[in-house]
């Protein structure tokens, strides 16, 4: 008798690699404000101290948390930097409209692959392990 091996969802690596990426956008924007705090023109400067202090309080290491931390974190920190009049006009400044959008994309992909999978498993039916546990006890006694 042979006994399936649950291997988990397909999405997991998927999952993985949609993390990856958002981590990399995020970073990618924090290097760059790094960079442009550094630039020999205060508009610049300032811009960068407003977004920088923005992400700060968010969560410099945010990359660094779990996927479900990360996106709550990531979440609040798009909506700050979508709604926020500072945060806006910095990002306008400093050229940096499509790197925000790259990390809402970023964030929006792994979170559609993240409900995918948590839909996949409520959807799953519990019969097989039930089954495979039934098969398990015939063959050992």
């Amino acid at each position: 008798m042979s006994i399936g091996l649950d291997r988990g969802s397909d999405k997991t690596e998927l999952i993985r690699e949609a993390d990856e990426i958002r981590d990399n956008c995020f970073k990618a924007i924090k290097a760059y404000l790094e960079d442009c705090k550094l630039r020999n023109n205060e508009a610049w400067q300032n811009a960068a101290e407003v977004l920088w202090r923005i992400i700060e309080n968010h969560g410099l290491l945010i990359h660094n948390e779990s996927y479900s931390k990360e996106s709550s974190l990531l979440d609040n920190l798009i909506i700050e930097l979508d709604e926020n009049k500072g945060a806006k006009e910095a990002i306008t400044i400093l050229l940096l409209v499509d790197w925000h959008n790259e990390l809402k994309s970023a964030q929006q992909s792994f979170l559609a692959l993240w409900n995918e999978r948590r839909d996949e498993r409520i959807n799953k039916p519990i019969s097989e392990s039930i089954e495979a546990r039934k098969a398990i006890k015939e063959t050992t006694a």
